[in-house]
């Protein structure tokens, strides 16, 4: 009696359905055993946990940081492996890895009899039906290297500080004296003619220049020692701002350059001394740069809610490959020699150190050979509740 073959889609099937039961019945000690050559190239100790955090299967190249054998915590619960301490956090972190279905990290420290401590991460990844796998990883080296980092960024900490504490002092005693010098070459000047009274004339300069430096060294060390904190009051921007360019008037006119203020009426909460500051510095940079046309100073609403202060130039503008560079300490565009009658290098600097303390952001837009833009963002929180609904006002695109 003869029997009809099985139909090839039934042997196809039945291949498979052969192979699902295999692969079943395999369990999590047959994946690891076919995966053995990977997971013994692995430093990492592994342990595949259950739903009712009995330990399934283990793999260890290192097990001499466990209370006991691994071999012999299978099917044994959690804290079997661990200290006390350690267990606990282990098995919340994986109860929130079943939870969230999100990867939980843990990091303890082991402190042996006799020895130095090591460090460890434990790593919970959640698996199907309750299960997670467990890796645990000697982090020993990177946690030195993370102490020794912090050790030197203290140092480093220190050491600035220090250096910030002596430019302070040092600045502060030199000024009185310097300003004695000045008050003597003033008298001196008025009884001196000709080439005499040329001379007097350079030393004056000389002497503002190197007010000026000490000035800013002055602002920067107190800046970086802390010894600057904001007092916030309240004010009108636009008294501000018209009073800093009827101040600059004088430097405009001696470069026959226009200064001009668009500012509505605004009332902030701000530090009034330190704003004052940052936009002198930013008006006296653009009649600095500046050869024609002008500089504008402007206050507009920004489309985030804030406030934005600005100060247009028709000056030389800067280089797309230096704009984000003119912030740093002494550095300074088309000055190599260095001449003190270009500025010191450290307005802006000031400009930037305050703006941080202050929670303001400041930026800076240009183009070379037509002039730059230095806009000063205050936040919303700066405005008065009046004020806060304004429309924003229209960008500014030109000088008047």
């Amino acid at each position: 009696m003869t029997t009809n073959p099985k139909p090839a889609h039934r042997k196809k099937a039945e291949g498979r359905i052969s192979r699902k039961k295999t692969h079943r019945s395999a369990g999590p000690g047959a994946k690891i055993a076919r995966y053995g050559a990977l997971l013994g190239a692995m430093p990492d100790l592994l342990l595949e946990i259950s739903s009712r955090n009995e330990y399934t299967s283990i793999h260890a190249q290192d097990a001499g940081f466990l209370t006991r054998p691994p071999e012999q915590a299978v099917g044994k619960k959690i804290e079997v492996l661990f200290e006390e301490g350690t267990s606990v956090r282990i098995a919340a972190a994986v109860k929130e890895a079943r939870r969230s279905r999100t990867i939980q990290s843990v990091e303890y420290k082991l402190e042996p009899p006799h020895g130095p401590g090591r460090w460890f991460e434990g790593r919970i990844v959640p698996m199907k039906r309750g299960k997670v796998l467990l890796i645990i990883r000697d982090i020993t080296d990177r946690r030195c290297a993370e102490a020794n980092l912090q050790a030197a960024l203290d140092d480093a900490k220190r050491a600035n500080d220090e250096k910030s504490r002596f430019l302070a002092a040092a600045s502060h005693d030199l000024r009185q004296p310097l300003q004695s010098a000045q008050l003597f070459l003033d008298v001196l000047r008025q009884r001196l003619t000709g080439e005499e009274a040329l001379l007097a004339e350079r030393v004056g300069l000389s002497l503002g220049a190197t007010a000026e430096l000490l000035n800013d060294l002055l602002d920067i060390s107190r800046l970086e020692a802390g010894e600057i904190r904001p007092c916030p009051t309240r004010f009108d921007i636009a008294v501000l701002l018209n009073d800093l360019v009827v101040e600059a008037q004088p430097v405009a006119a001696e470069k026959s350059l226009r200064l001009r203020c668009f500012a509505p009426s605004r009332f902030i909460l701000a530090d009034r001394v330190l704003l004052k500051n940052m936009i002198r510095n930013l008006i006296g940079n653009g009649l600095r740069y500046t050869d024609r046309g002008g500089v504008l100073v402007a206050a507009r609403s920004s489309s985030g809610g804030g406030l934005a202060l600005e100060v247009w130039d028709t000056g030389r503008g800067i280089p797309a490959s230096e704009q984000a560079l003119i912030f740093e300490d002494f550095y300074q565009i088309g000055n190599p020699e260095r001449d003190r009658a270009k500025g010191t290098g450290l307005g802006l600097s000031v400009v930037r150190r305050i703006a941080a303390l202050s929670g303001f952001s400041i930026s800076v837009s240009s183009v070379a050979g037509r002039g730059s833009v230095f806009r000063i963002l205050l936040p919303p929180g700066a405005l008065f509740e009046e004020d806060k609904g304004t429309t924003p006002s229209e960008p500014v695109t030109a000088l008047p």
